[in-house]
């Protein structure tokens, strides 16, 4: 009964970062606390893998999908055990919005995680299942497969993947139009020359204006 009641209203909607707990959300200090070894406790539901942890300062519960690189993430007060704060994360890259609340759940802030990038998550998975057939949303164990970014020197993505002959693929992609900086598909690289120092002096010149 407690692990139905701690996982039965879990609401993940799979467009990318959107994720919400169930309303009125507790960590269940009692389950944990029967099942923890060094602070963790892992388990096994509805095609979920479940870390539930004690960090100290908190408490936090994961949820990691068997068939998705996706990951959600509760943390919650130590004394209230309610929520603290939630966010979704895609290969240790967050992503869509972390929401932090207050003891008796009321919001107080939101951060944007994807902000400025306006070339979005969904643009980059979309763009390599079209070319390669490849869905960089799939998690494989063992996989190479890994996302990342970086706002400097330019918002901009990272990303590799093993295609689907085998062969690895690397891409640099533009955060803010698409554009592909930098591509190496089985070896054979293709970068634009001098991109980022482009983009920084188009930048200086717009703020110079």
């Amino acid at each position: 009964m407690m692990i139905k009641v701690l996982l039965i209203s879990l609401i993940y909607n799979m467009s990318i970062g959107l994720w919400s707990p169930p309303v009125g959300d507790k960590f269940d200090k009692e389950l944990f606390d029967r099942n923890q070894k060094n602070n963790t406790y892992r388990y096994h539901y509805k095609e979920n893998t479940i870390l539930l942890a004690d960090l100290g300062n908190m408490y936090t519960k994961t949820v990691y999908p068997d068939s998705s690189a996706l990951e959600y993430g509760t943390s919650y007060y130590k004394k209230e055990l309610t929520i603290m704060a939630t966010s979704t994360t895609l290969y240790d890259m967050f992503i869509g919005e972390i929401r932090y609340y207050d003891t008796q759940g009321k919001l107080i802030k939101i951060r944007d995680m994807d902000a400025p990038y306006k070339y979005t998550i969904e643009d980059v998975v979309k763009f390599i299942k079209d070319k390669y057939d490849v869905d960089l949303l799939k998690r494989e164990k063992g996989s190479w497969t890994l996302i990342s970014r970086s706002p400097t020197p330019t918002p901009h993505y990272m990303l590799r993947f093993i295609s689907k002959e085998g062969f690895p693929v690397i891409y640099s992609i533009d955060g803010i139009d698409g554009t592909i900086i930098m591509e190496n598909i089985n070896g054979k690289r293709t970068d634009i020359e001098d991109y980022f120092e482009k983009k920084l002096k188009e930048q200086k010149e717009k703020k110079q204006k």
